[in-house]
């Protein structure tokens, strides 16, 4: 599943929150920046990313830690806005691949290597 985030073809992600791994994380986030419902499994990391953010005026370096999962049920997808996420949508394999170039570097570096 595929979010489009200011501008960019993106996929969820967040920060860890205390005391959670980083694939509850990831499922975690799934959920809230997509309104995904059922169950997700995870078939396998597919690797790390870092990028540089800016927050209130200092710079932050964020590790973003990459999965990819099986979904399992029905759901309605409603993009988390106050994430600027603008809309969420499935895409088949062919159809990202094709658009990689509208995503940020670090994912396309890692999606080329790894799918």
């Amino acid at each position: 599943m595929w979010i489009d985030r200011f501008g960019h073809l993106d996929l969820p992600k967040g920060k860890i929150e205390k005391g959670e791994t980083e694939l509850a994380a990831a499922i975690r986030e799934v959920h809230e920046e997509t309104g995904l419902s059922g169950r997700l499994t995870s078939e396998r990391i597919l690797g790390l990313t870092y990028h540089v953010y800016e927050m209130k005026g200092k710079s932050y370096l964020k590790e973003n830690h990459w999965f990819k999962f099986r979904h399992e049920g029905q759901s309605t997808l409603v993009p988390q806005e106050e994430e600027g996420i603008e809309a969420v949508f499935w895409l088949q394999k062919k159809d990202w691949k094709a658009r990689l170039n509208e995503s940020y570097a670090g994912l396309k570096a890692l999606l080329e290597s790894t799918c």
